[in-house]
């Protein structure tokens, strides 16, 4: 027993340092943690005693950083996350930051990977974790989803160690507890009555065994009574967890907002869009892993379906939900690798894994050794493909624009796009608010439409938008096609001159009195400009 303990103790340090590994990307602010530096202005004003009265209010309930829609309503979800990053940078810095994030993954994939190890054995589990490691490993950056992954394995890992018998229904009540931080941390809360919704599905749809008695009325069985006992305490932890998805800044509507949030998208984001859609388009990512995947996690029912004593209902409503969630907006990725860890794990367990690994030891261990090497090798090579942004704190050199912009004492306003905006939150706010940021639910779809993209795309109504808002400065970052095309039109544009370019940000001043010295100074030419901007 001890000796099967050590091994285990081994082989999940292995795994959880191999996804430490696999998870450790420097953060670009501008590209990957486009939100982080927003999430830790938010944390660092709500802590602050010197932040101006009303503050934390108007963060918590308005758009608070822009300078043109301040005033639209805004369900700030993820506050407290905020609260939690800033603390911890302030402390540790953004590789302590950065340490924090991949920290509270590998306790995510230890509860995935206990529960997959409980169900089908160690060699399997260990197996599965390192197939799904290229999906299962944290999306680059710090983001608050990482506790909606967290506290759905800690969801989850309950409620199966109830389910399977060995988990008392009072430790149950743990989860209402968990659901009122949740609901501060990330708009993934809806997790958690989904969770356990699904458990009280399978209570409500169970079946009764045949009766010994045919003319005995089914109703009154033991069967039924204790259906209808355990359909009450599945209600009643449901109703306790909704109910503390109340606690929040914004009420019934922060409550409700996993459900309106997409009234109010006047743009489209790459982590929204489909699996499909991005293949279309030819993004590069784990299409295919993430389409064998989702086969396996499916077709791992029909075995266990048929030799198990009871279909595990709830697990396949939750394949089901996550996995048409994960073909629709790649962003739950991360979710699906996690829960198919787990999942497959249950189902091969039920199919009787056990007793064809003790028939075919030496076949079926052969086997899964064949497949640990070959995932060893993809994910040791998609490692070295990144060997140049792999490991803690920031990309060196990154805040060089926003240095530039500050000891040049540069004005607004200034016109930016929406993957930099974190960045000037972090590095200029409050000396200089962002004209838009990378919440397109902040905003109202009609302003994105008319008074971003448009104007981006259409000279005549970029003009009237520069008449407008009268803009001094234009920050970007590289982003996407019809983004780059609007600087290549502003480098030819002799109204404007470009006075810093770099990997990460190009800054134009508008050809004004007050910017003519900057402009002498640290003016680009065009030819040597035009060239590296059509190449982005």
């Amino acid at each position: 027993m001890l000796q099967n303990n050590l091994r285990s103790l081994l082989v999940f340090a292995l795994l959880i340092a191999w996804f430490a590994i696999t998870s450790a990307e420097t953060i670009d602010l501008t590209f990957g943690g486009i939100d982080l530096g927003r999430h830790l202005k938010n944390g660092e004003l709500l802590l602050s005693s010197k932040a101006p009265g009303g503050t934390a209010s108007a963060i918590l309930h308005t758009n608070y950083y822009s300078y043109v829609q301040s005033e639209v309503e805004f369900v700030n979800h993820h506050w407290l996350a905020g609260v939690l990053f800033f603390s911890i940078w302030k402390v540790a810095g953004f590789a302590g930051l950065n340490a924090f994030y991949i920290l509270l993954g590998a306790l995510t994939l230890a509860l995935f990977l206990r529960v997959a190890q409980r169900a089908a054995g160690l060699a399997l589990a260990a197996t599965l974790a390192l197939v799904l490691m290229p999906i299962l490993r944290l999306r680059a950056s710090v983001r608050p989803e990482i506790f909606t992954l967290l506290l759905s394995g800690a969801f989850f890992w309950l409620l199966w160690k109830h389910y399977e018998g060995s988990l008392g229904w009072r430790s149950l009540l743990v989860l209402p507890l968990l659901e009122a931080l949740w609901v501060n941390l990330h708009i993934g809360f809806i997790f958690g009555p989904i969770f356990i919704g699904a458990f009280l599905l399978e209570e409500l749809l169970e079946r009764p065994p045949k009766p010994e008695n045919p003319g005995a009325n089914p109703w009154e069985s033991k069967f039924y009574r204790e259906k209808a006992r355990r359909a009450v305490r599945w209600s009643v932890l449901l109703g306790l967890t909704l109910a503390a998805t109340l606690l929040n800044p914004s009420g019934i509507r922060g409550a409700i907002y996993p459900l309106t949030i997409w009234t109010n998208y006047g743009i489209s984001v790459i982590e929204n869009q489909s699996i499909r859609f991005l293949e279309s388009q030819n993004y590069k990512g784990e299409f295919m892993l993430l389409k064998l995947t989702l086969l396996a996690l499916y077709l791992s029912f029909i075995p266990s379906s048929r030799r198990a004593k009871r279909f595990p209902l709830a697990l396949f409503a939750l394949a089901a939900l996550i996995g048409e969630m994960t073909w629709t907006a790649i962003r739950n990725q991360t979710l699906l690798a996690f829960f198919s860890l787990a999942a497959i794990a249950i189902n091969a367990g039920m199919a009787g894994f056990a007793k064809l690994m003790e028939a075919r030891k030496r076949w079926v261990s052969l086997a899964l050794g064949l497949i640990m090497l070959g995932s060893v090798y993809y994910n040791g090579r998609e490692v070295w493909m990144r060997r140049r942004t792999l490991g803690l704190g920031v990309q060196p050199g990154k805040d060089a624009a926003a240095k530039f912009f500050s000891v040049n004492r540069l004005q607004g306003p200034l016109l930016n796009n929406l993957n930099i905006s974190g960045y000037l939150i972090h590095y200029l706010f409050p000396a200089h608010r962002v004209y838009v940021d990378s919440r397109p639910e902040a905003y109202t779809a009609a302003f994105l439409q008319e008074f971003y993209r448009s104007p981006l795309t259409d000279e005549n109504d970029w003009a009237r938008l520069l008449d407008q808002y009268a803009f001094n400065a234009l920050f970007f970052s590289w982003s996407s096609t019809w983004e780059n095309e609007f600087l290549v039109r502003r480098a030819s544009d002799p109204a404007w001159a470009a006075v810093f370019f770099d990997p990460t940000a190009i800054i134009l001043l508008k050809r004004t009195d007050a910017n003519r010295s900057v402009i002498e100074r640290y003016e680009i030419p065009k030819n040597r400009l035009l060239r590296p901007i059509v190449a982005k």
